[in-house]
């Protein structure tokens, strides 16, 4: 009788086991899902916001050129709007340019803020957004 109350205790502590060992890959995968949805919507929000910010930014260049003529105040003008909107924007210096009509050109990029995208090589490169903004200047 005492062989067969031990055998029952022992095939209780199994099936502990076994749901704790279940428990416990459930909990890893939601993270893993949590981690990868976190830095998907990072990266998608990153993108949408980015688009509008580049448009603002190639308008104040464009307002800028239109008030001086200078180059310089016209990026200058383009980078403070585009940092002041986002700090970790980075307007593109070589893709900067006001053609004939006036209308500014500017390029910004991004890194997205991610837990394992930024980490992983193959993978950085979906982080960094850019988006180009091209805008005339505003009616006075």
């Amino acid at each position: 009788m005492a062989s067969s109350r031990h055998a029952r205790v022992q095939h209780a502590g199994d099936r502990g086991d076994i749901v704790l060992g279940w428990l416990v890959r459930v909990i890893a995968l939601l993270a893993v899902l949590g981690v990868m949805a976190f830095d998907g919507l990072s990266v998608v929000s990153s993108r949408l916001s980015i688009d509008d910010q580049a448009t603002t930014a190639a308008r104040a260049a464009a307002d800028s050129w239109a008030a001086s003529h200078d180059m310089q105040g016209a990026f200058n003008a383009a980078w403070r709007t585009a940092t002041e909107s986002d700090a970790t924007n980075d307007v593109d210096v070589k893709a900067f340019r006001i053609d004939a009509t006036g209308a500014a050109h500017v390029t910004l990029r991004r890194e997205a803020p991610t837990f394992v995208m930024r980490l992983v090589p193959p993978l950085r490169r979906l982080a960094v957004v850019r988006a180009v903004g091209d805008s005339r200047p505003s009616a006075s």
